[in-house]
């Protein structure tokens, strides 16, 4: 499994993103983690390190140890992956993946607090009463909808660069921002057929490689 870079950057290479514009994969991106392929874990990293990485940071959790939570949460995705199923109402990867960081979080309050107990003295019974409570809280209906909306966007920048500027336009416009058709016809001048095949090849790129890994807004909650 690739390293995560400390600083969670999004940014892809240059040497990677000129691969990635003249090469779409021919994994979906759950078939690629599952058979380690190096393009699709770094592809995973790209769109889940920063969400997850968040998770972290909301509670309560230092910028540096949450990078390290975040490392053992993808490790622990390399090591489980094959295990990973949709068996109820309502599984989702990104559920699944919740699920692991909520119990590497609650591993780190656990040694935090051993750690601190294991000092000794006035010092440490100050520093007992500032651990947060041995407890990952989960987020409000609001903020999940709104993770869910960040993950299909991050993904849409990875295959960005895959078309052309007016189809991508027209399917931003259409889709993202739910603009009439007939304006994005004025202002791109595209009929409106042009315009729902550009919304038809975007949506059909992005599910070709992230279908059963992200939540598509049209999927039920």
């Amino acid at each position: 499994m690739p390293r995560l870079d400390i600083a969670l950057t999004t940014k892809v290479s240059a040497r990677n993103s000129k691969l990635m514009m003249t090469k779409q994969t021919s994994l979906t991106m759950l078939d690629g983690i599952r058979k380690q392929d190096a393009d699709q874990w770094n592809r995973f990293v790209q769109l889940f390190g920063p969400i997850v990485y968040e998770w972290c940071r909301r509670n309560g959790i230092s910028e540096y140890d949450s990078a390290d939570i975040v490392q053992e949460v993808f490790q622990v995705v390399s090591e489980k992956i094959l295990e990973f199923r949709r068996e109820q109402p309502g599984d989702s990867f990104h559920g699944w993946l919740y699920g692991i960081t909520r119990f590497k979080c609650l591993d780190y309050f656990r040694a935090r607090g051993k750690q601190v107990v294991a000092t000794g003295g006035t010092t440490a019974m100050r520093q007992i009463h500032e651990t947060p409570d041995l407890e990952f809280h989960d987020f409000p209906a609001a903020e999940i909808d709104s993770m869910r909306m960040c993950l299909f966007r991050r993904a849409l920048e990875l295959i960005k660069t895959e078309f052309e500027s007016k189809t991508w336009q027209a399917f931003w416009k259409i889709t993202i921002e739910e603009a009439h058709t007939t304006d994005v016809s004025e202002e791109l001048g595209m009929t409106p057929g042009a315009i729902h095949n550009a919304k038809y090849k975007v949506l059909r790129r992005l599910r070709s490689e992230f279908e059963g890994i992200i939540p598509f807004p049209d999927d039920k909650k």
